[in-house]
């Protein structure tokens, strides 16, 4: 490689530009990056084999236009390619000016980037290079003094002989082109060779990236170890333990990713992405709070910065009764594969778990109010599960303008709230969880469960199974009386309240027929679980996935449960419901998410 000057006398003349680059078969994204270089004082580019009309596009903007294919398999010009860093020398041995940019050709310079480019005239430049789709970011020197001790190195992903150089805010967006989708394994194949021929760490850990995006997690994780135990490069690292852990991950191997987590903020704890996975595998207080201090971190010494532009979506409950917003925020979880960022607040623990033991979200207080203010100011949607208006306000935690508001209510509360004032329920997205609180305008999203397992058979005796979470509200002593008129030697009747949830679950489980409630003309989550048994149940509702008594009296209920005293129908009627909750409630994560997407703009 020639050069036209030394370094001591480079420093005296006046900065000048050579822009620097390789092409092969890039027609398509060639022109957009060579208008955004327009006004250096010279742009060098080597075809290393096209066979489109890559060449005439570059011969519009510049006459140093040159083939050459020593880089590619044999030497041919339709030969494989086999090592970037001699392509990017041969253009670099026809340049003239005092610095050089190397760009490629699905990449361009952010427009009114030169006149920052031409104020410099030290040794190297570093430049943020971006993912134009994904915003996914690192830094690069690409502007560089032509001098014949830089140049580049490595056969794939390569790199100048000199590291670092002065930061700089000047940004090059990058994206795909039609020669990768030609080639798709040009760059793993070129790492392979290199590994087996000189076990260089930088390439163990391309090449685990590229095992990584295809889904060769097993193949990816043997990789990455390797490069971690001969690495010396931290910040290279913590990158490599970031991309384990989510191949561990995939693999549902959670400790093994936590632990990949850990190492990784160990050597960097200013690394947002480590500190967000740290909270998506941690327990719901602790998601949390690792994300908050994700937020606050600054990413200085990070070598890949992958912004997280999901969608964030946060659930406010005062208290969530019997965990049915919690369970929303698991399916949409579920349905979503971590392409959504929810979570879930109550302002205090209450039924949901204190007294049930079921799950919800974790309280204010447990999280701290600082954490809960940070995570609702980044969210895009504030999902209200209750009864209570509260528009941008909840509790003296401000709710930013921006965000949307989605209202879902499943009480009894809901009414007297609504009858006092409907115009305070202010929602972009209003929605009810029962059949009974039908409002006009508002949209019907049932109980989400997901945890179908047909378990009901027949016995000896008719179980009947009643476990009211309040017996005034459930109407208990309706359904005593009920059972006493039956007079029937072959009904066991099991009655029992204030029980946890896993105690709950385990009486449905032996129950031939559940009965819930006689009062509210509504369908609960506690129905909703016995059906996912597939134990039939009976309910005072309009809601015609149960059976109804026609009256809420002891008479009418009596009749009620004698007609199905029979083995065929509660077999018949345990299979109808069982076929009915799965359709109505076992996809309601994936309709959760959409809804989310159309509020959002997706």
């Amino acid at each position: 490689m020639t050069c036209m000057m030394t370094w001591g006398q480079q420093k005296n003349q006046n900065m000048s530009i050579s822009v620097s680059m390789i092409v092969r078969n890039s027609s398509d994204v060639l022109e957009k990056c060579l208008q955004s270089v327009k006004g250096v004082e010279e742009i060098v580019i080597v075809d290393t084999g096209s066979q489109d009309n890559t060449i005439e596009i570059a011969k519009k903007y510049t006459d140093k236009v040159y083939e050459y294919w020593g880089c590619n398999h044999k030497g041919k010009k339709d030969g494989l390619f086999k090592n970037f860093a001699d392509a990017r020398n041969k253009s670099l041995s026809y340049c003239t000016s005092t610095h050089i940019l190397t760009i490629d050709a699905d990449e361009y310079l952010e427009e009114g980037s030169l006149p920052e480019l031409k104020k410099f005239n030290g040794l190297a430049l570093s430049i943020r290079c971006i993912h134009e789709k994904t915003g996914e970011e690192h830094r690069q020197p690409r502007l560089y003094a032509n001098h014949p001790d830089i140049y580049w190195k490595g056969a794939a992903h390569n790199y100048l002989s000199i590291a670092g150089g002065i930061s700089s805010d000047v940004k090059i967006y990058y994206g795909a082109n039609k020669q990768k989708k030609n080639d798709p394994d040009r760059t793993m194949r070129i790492l392979r060779r290199e590994v087996r021929r000189h076990r260089q760490p930088r390439d163990m850990y391309y090449l685990a990236k590229e095992y990584h995006r295809r889904g060769w997690f097993k193949k990816a994780i043997k990789m990455f170890k390797r490069y971690i135990l001969k690495s010396e490069f931290p910040a290279e690292k913590a990158d490599a333990f970031i991309q384990l852990a989510r191949c561990h991950a995939a693999l549902k191997n959670i400790k093994h990713s936590m632990n990949c987590v850990m190492a990784a903020i160990n050597i960097n704890p200013q690394c947002k992405e480590a500190l967000r996975l740290a909270g998506e595998m941690s327990g719901d207080i602790n998601r949390l709070k690792y994300k908050h201090l994700a937020a606050k971190a600054t990413n200085d010494g990070v070598l890949f910065i992958r912004q997280d532009n999901r969608m964030k979506i946060t659930m406010l409950s005062d208290m969530d009764w019997a965990g049915s917003g919690f369970r929303v925020v698991q399916e949409v979880r579920r349905a979503s594969e971590g392409k959504v960022d929810i979570e879930a607040v109550t302002m205090r623990r209450g039924q949901g778990s204190d007294k049930f033991y079921m799950k919800t979200g974790p309280s204010v207080g447990e999280v701290g109010w600082d954490v809960v203010q940070e995570r609702i100011n980044q969210s895009d949607i504030i999902h209200y599960k209750g009864d209570v208006p509260y528009g941008h306000r909840w509790h003296g935690l401000k709710i930013p303008k921006t965000a949307k508001i989605i209202y879902t209510v499943s009480g009894s509360h809901f009414r007297d709230n609504f009858l006092k004032d409907p115009r305070k329920f202010k929602g972009d997205l209003n929605t009810y969880m029962t059949t009974d609180l039908h409002v006009d305008g508002w949209k019907y999203m049932p109980q989400p469960y997901n945890a179908f397992n047909y378990q009901w058979k027949r016995g000896d005796n008719f179980r009947i199974v009643h476990i009211p979470s309040d017996p005034e509200k459930k109407g208990t002593k309706t359904i005593i009386q009920a059972i006493r008129l039956l007079s029937r030697l072959d009904v066991e009747f099991y009655y029992k309240t204030g029980v946890g949830h896993a105690e709950s679950v385990a009486l449905k489980q032996n129950a031939h027929l559940y009965i819930d409630q006689m009062i509210a003309k509504a369908i609960a989550s506690a129905s909703y679980e016995a059906m996912g048994l597939g134990v039939p149940v009976i309910s005072y509702s309009d809601d015609p996935i149960v059976i109804s008594p026609s009256e809420g009296t002891p008479e009418a209920l009596a009749e009620c449960i004698e007609k199905y005293l029979d083995w065929d129908k509660l077999e018949k009627e345990s299979a109808r419901q069982f076929e009915e909750v799965q359709k109505r409630c076992g996809n309601m994560g994936q309709k959760w998410l959409e809804e989310y997407m159309k509020l959002y703009g997706v």
